[in-house]
C-alpha cells in the first residue's frame, strides 16, 4: 500500500503528513473513537497547535486521507490499462481492500457515510455521463458490497467481487 501523502504541497505539509500517518498507524492498534488529538500529536511528534493549524478535527484528518486515497485510486482507474468494467471494479476492490482495517474502524465510528461520499465522488469522475440516481444506486451498491466483503474477511478475490458486482448491475439494470 503506497502512501498517498508522499508529496502533499503546503507550508505545514510535514506536520500534516505526520499527523495523517500517525492516525493511520494508531487505527491499526485501536478503534478510531478511542484515539484522541493528544494521541495523534504525540504519535506524530507535533504540537496541538500544529494539529489545529492543519486540521479542524480527527474527522478532517480521516476525510483528507480518504480524499488522497481516492485521488490515488482514481489516477489508477484513469489509466488506459483498464479494458472492461470488471477491470475497473476489480481494481477498486483490490485497492480499497488494502484499507480494510481503516474502513472497519471508520464504519464502527459512524463514518461510513464519509466513505460512501468519496466513492460517489470518484465514481462520478469516472462516469460523468451517468444519470445522477443511477450513479447513487451504483455507488451505494458498491459501498455495501465492499463493506460486507471486508466485514466477512475478504474471502472472495477482488476479481470475483468485481464479477459479482457487474453481474448484479447488468441483471438489475444498474450498470453505469
Amino acid at each position: 500500500m503506497s502512501n498517498p501523502f508522499e508529496r502533499l504541497p503546503g507550508r505545514s505539509s510535514l506536520s500534516r503528513n505526520r499527523l495523517i500517518q500517525a492516525l493511520m498507524t494508531l487505527m491499526q492498534e485501536k478503534d478510531y473513537t478511542d484515539i484522541t488529538v493528544t494521541d495523534l500529536t504525540q504519535a506524530a511528534g507535533v504540537s496541538r497547535m500544529a494539529f489545529y493549524r492543519s486540521f479542524s478535527s480527527k474527522e478532517d484528518v480521516i476525510n483528507r486521507f480518504m480524499a488522497a486515497v481516492g485521488e490515488q485510486i482514481h489516477s489508477l482507474l484513469s489509466a488506459d490499462i483498464l479494458r472492461s468494467p470488471v477491470d475497473y471494479f476489480e481494481l477498486l476492490f483490490r485497492e480499497l481492500g488494502q484499507y480494510a482495517r481503516l474502513i472497519r474502524s471508520a464504519v464502527k465510528a459512524n463514518l461510513g457515510e464519509m466513505i460512501l461520499e468519496h466513492i460517489e465522488r470518484y465514481m462520478k469522475m469516472s462516469y460523468p455521463e451517468s444519470a445522477y440516481y443511477r450513479l447513487c444506486c451504483a455507488s451505494g451498491a458498491f459501498y455495501n458490497m465492499l463493506l460486507h466483503w471486508i466485514m466477512d474477511g475478504q474471502k472472495e478475490s477482488p476479481h470475483r467481487m468485481a464479477e459479482i458486482y457487474i453481474s448484479m448491475n447488468s441483471s438489475g439494470n444498474l450498470s453505469l
